[in-house]
């Protein structure tokens, strides 16, 4: 499906993964059994899963926070490198940790952490139940974005999943 770039996009599925990318404009994608793969170069994305990963790439405003949820599946979130957020992690059987420059808020605890990204602001919350967790900054790699988008500053991701290196579903249900 192929849409103007600027379009807002809603899509869900019950039995299948979604891919949503090459917008600049807000994204929801939804998915019970599949893996969600949304990226916006300058909307926020929301996206849940229960039995899938989620892969976003978004902003935080002012607009309000963003939520990640998935029982069986990694999350990765990529922001801009200048984002300001409180950021809540946690996992149930799993490891979390973190490269991104966090500071924490609280006591340390293995499975969960509370931090402030750069100057704190909009919470960002991310949970999974069987997953481990690494974070990577994707701005020491120098991200390259597919053809068809002008990425505006460098990435920094942070990355919950149950393999650092898990292999991408090959077979989505919708792209748009």
């Amino acid at each position: 499906v192929r849409i103007p770039a600027t379009a807002k996009v809603e899509a869900s599925t019950v039995n299948g993964g979604l891919v949503v990318d090459g917008t600049t404009a807000d994204i929801e994608a939804t998915t019970v059994n599949g893996d969600v793969d949304a990226r916006s170069n300058g909307g926020r994305v929301e996206a849940t899963t229960v039995n899938g990963s989620i892969t976003v790439r978004t902003t935080m405003n002012d607009a309000g926070g963003l939520e990640y949820e998935t029982v069986n599946g990694s999350i990765t979130i990529e922001l801009p490198a200048n984002t300001n957020a409180n950021v809540h992690m946690s996992t149930v059987n799993g490891r979390l940790s973190s490269d991104f420059p966090l500071t924490l808020d609280g006591t340390i605890n293995p499975r969960r952490i509370r931090a402030k990204l750069g100057e704190g602001g909009p919470t960002l919350r991310a949970s999974t139940v069987n997953g481990s967790g690494c974070t990577e900054n994707t701005a020491r790699r120098s991200p390259q974005p597919p053809a068809s988008l002008n990425a505006p500053t460098p990435l920094a991701a942070l990355n919950w999943t149950s393999l650092c290196a898990k292999p991408r579903s090959s077979s989505p249900a919708l792209m748009v």
